[in-house]
């Protein structure tokens, strides 16, 4: 009889961000039960948009229980053609011996978008949260991070590339609204839900999400040049997005179509 396969998950909420002509860290985390799950030994496929493999069948490291994988700088050139459409395939055998393949879709980008919200900026308007950092000091960080991580899902949803944006202050406000709103609902809960302050914050900072959402404009390079317009061109390589709704002769740069 076969033995009935563990139930993994693979921690990750959006597609990969790997650059350009930079050796980085590639790196996979397996929760089972609420805990990390350390992989024994494992391997790395990184397929391009043509199914090449990249890198074939490379063996991993283990860092307190996270598979991972450093690329190197020459394994990506810049040479090659940006892509949203790489696979990261994650062979990985566990101490019960069983052998789990877990896949991510990847970009390949010349930059990642990096948020501008810090946990100094939320105490600024919330001194009272100091509190919080006492008793929990990663609390603000892990709400800043999951909100992030909530808004570039949101973003590749839309098709709209998190790495083709060239204005990363153009998401604080929604940044902080989310976060604030996720750390409120979670002093509500630790509450028993019978704080009334924590449940107005918290469905306050929601509202300001949803409004900035809907009215949310950025720089975006839609060509993919990597450079913004100068002042004297006239349609450059970038265009503003308007993710709540364009004007009227906004032209939404065919969502879905024409992307490398």
């Amino acid at each position: 009889m076969a033995t009935r396969l563990a139930t993994y998950s693979a921690r990750f909420t959006s597609p990969d961000l790997i650059e350009r002509a930079k050796t980085q860290q590639l790196a996979l985390e397996v929760q089972s039960a609420g805990a990390v799950v350390a992989p024994a030994s494992g391997t790395l496929t990184l397929r391009d948009s043509t199914n090449t493999a990249i890198v074939n069948a490379a063996a991993i490291t283990v860092t307190n229980g996270i598979a991972e994988y450093e690329l190197a700088a020459a394994t990506v050139p810049a040479t090659l053609p940006l892509a949203q459409d790489w696979i990261e395939e994650w062979t990985l055998t566990f101490a019960d011996g069983q052998v789990h393949t877990f896949r991510r879709t990847a970009h390949l980008c010349r930059r990642r978008l990096y948020p501008v919200l810090t946990q100094a900026a939320i105490l600024k308007r919330h001194r009272n949260l100091n509190d919080l950092v006492e008793a929990t000091p990663t609390a603000i960080q892990d709400a800043i991070d999951d909100a992030w991580d909530s808004i570039l899902a949101r973003l590749q949803q839309d098709q709209a590339w998190p790495q083709l944006v060239m204005t990363p202050d153009s998401f604080y406000e929604v940044h902080f609204s989310l976060t604030c709103q996720r750390l409120f609902l979670d002093m509500m809960t630790n509450a028993g839900g019978g704080d009334d302050v924590y449940a107005k914050l918290a469905e306050f900072y929601g509202e300001q999400f949803t409004q900035g959402w809907a009215s949310l404009k950025f720089v975006y390079d839609q060509d993919e040049s990597g450079t913004a317009p100068g002042e004297d061109d006239q349609g450059g390589a970038s265009s503003v997005i308007y993710l709540g709704g364009a004007p009227a002769r906004f032209d939404r740069f065919a969502y879905g179509t024409g992307r490398r």
